[in-house]
């Protein structure tokens, strides 16, 4: 059973691999919005646009991803 989100969420994703890409048809499937999507290091997005980020890449990345 899929349930529906009572009001759409904003997404960023961070590491667009496997996961990030289900995670975004996911979304989009569902009504949410997908605010920005990270692919590769060098590639910045504004985190103050979503209500919840998901990331996919390394341990030792989260500090610089979100800083």
């Amino acid at each position: 059973m899929q349930s529906q989100a009572t009001s759409p969420f904003k997404l960023a994703i961070l590491g667009y691999g496997k996961m990030g890409k289900m995670v975004d048809k996911v979304a989009h499937q569902r009504g949410h919005k997908i605010t920005g999507i990270r692919k590769t290091k060098g590639h910045s997005i504004d985190l103050s646009l979503c209500d919840v980020v998901i990331d996919f890449s390394t341990a030792d990345s989260i500090l610089t991803n979100v800083e």
